[in-house]
């Protein structure tokens, strides 16, 4: 946005942050147990997550965990490298809840993963609300955010499906 002050002068403001909220449910035919054994293999996810880098378990201690989780984010021509600490709280095969604590790329970063069973499989739903630090035109966020989250759910679904078969 751009203001015309006094004597020609011009100040320039920056858009604000574009706020989030995803809300996705996937049905699985592999029983909760190892919907959970995958969602909560921290360390282990850059192995079947393309986009991320490095996650490493910082601290764990009966249902909580601290999560340092750096991931390259990509759509089109446009990348980005985005780093969370998340403060983690389990409801053993139930619920994964989730913050960023660390504010590096995000101004708020929050959601969770809940798995529910569903006859001889399970359901699992993600929930997302965030407000990226950094600023890029509406459409082009909401296009990235959906694009790697998508691509998120379907790298879990095949993990969880490797697992459920062997």
């Amino acid at each position: 946005m751009i203001h015309v002050l006094a004597a020609g002068a011009l100040l320039l403001l920056a858009p604000a942050a574009h706020a989030l909220h995803l809300d996705r449910t996937l049905a699985l035919a592999a029983p909760p147990a190892r919907a959970w054994a995958v969602l909560t293999d921290y360390a282990g996810m850059p192995a079947f997550i393309r986009s991320m880098v490095s996650s490493t378990e910082l601290e764990r201690s009966g249902g909580k965990a601290l999560v340092a989780q750096v991931a390259e984010g990509r759509l089109l021509f446009f990348s980005r490298r985005l780093t969370v600490v998340l403060r983690v709280r389990e409801d053993r095969e139930r619920t994964i809840a989730f913050e960023d604590v660390s504010h590096a790329s995000f101004v708020s970063y929050r959601g969770s993963w809940t798995v529910s069973p569903a006859g001889a499989g399970a359901v699992l739903r993600y929930v997302l609300d965030a407000e990226p630090s950094f600023w890029l035109p509406g459409f082009l966020l909401d296009a990235f955010v959906r694009h790697a989250v998508d691509d998120l759910l379907d790298e879990v679904r095949v993990e969880i499906l490797r697992r459920a078969a062997t």
